[in-house]
């Protein structure tokens, strides 16, 4: 019994305490318990559509899957999805790719599978998951759009 005490009070400490002060104890780096109490990031999917001659950002509301966790087939629409999320009370955002050909529009479940895949790499706390999405969205240089 006092096993779990005293693990129960390094979690209170680690959670509530500065990291330098952990820091300063080395020998106790393991009982480090703020990477199990890390939320899931939540991942957001936003499709692009043109509206005269705005873009729009409309949230896609994911709809029933099936008994398997993949979607019907009348519900796999193409489109031009983003993924967003936040980082530091910053909005992040990425484009999701086609599974297929760069130049194809990326179906519903590619941005499904792309938000399941960052939320897993943002919610590890010691970055041990592989990023397998690419990189986010940068804007383009207008003179190198010109040329």
């Amino acid at each position: 019994m006092p096993t779990s005490l005293v693990v129960l009070l390094w979690h209170y400490i680690s959670a509530f305490l500065a990291p330098v002060v952990l820091q300063s104890f080395p020998e106790i780096q393991y009982l480090d318990f703020r990477a199990s109490m890390r939320r899931e990031t939540s991942i957001a999917i936003y499709e692009r559509t043109k509206l005269g001659r705005r873009w729009l950002r409309k949230k896609v509301k994911i709809p029933p899957l099936k008994k398997d966790g993949t979607l019907h087939l009348k519900d796999d629409w193409q489109g031009i999805f983003q993924l967003s999320w936040y980082e530091q009370r910053r909005k992040k955002w990425q484009n999701v790719k086609g599974r297929v050909k760069e130049d194809e529009r990326p179906f519903l479940s590619d941005a499904i599978q792309q938000a399941k895949d960052k939320s897993t790499y943002l919610s590890d706390p010691l970055q041990q998951a592989v990023d397998q999405t690419p990189g986010p969205v940068t804007r383009k240089k207008v003179a190198t759009e010109v040329a």
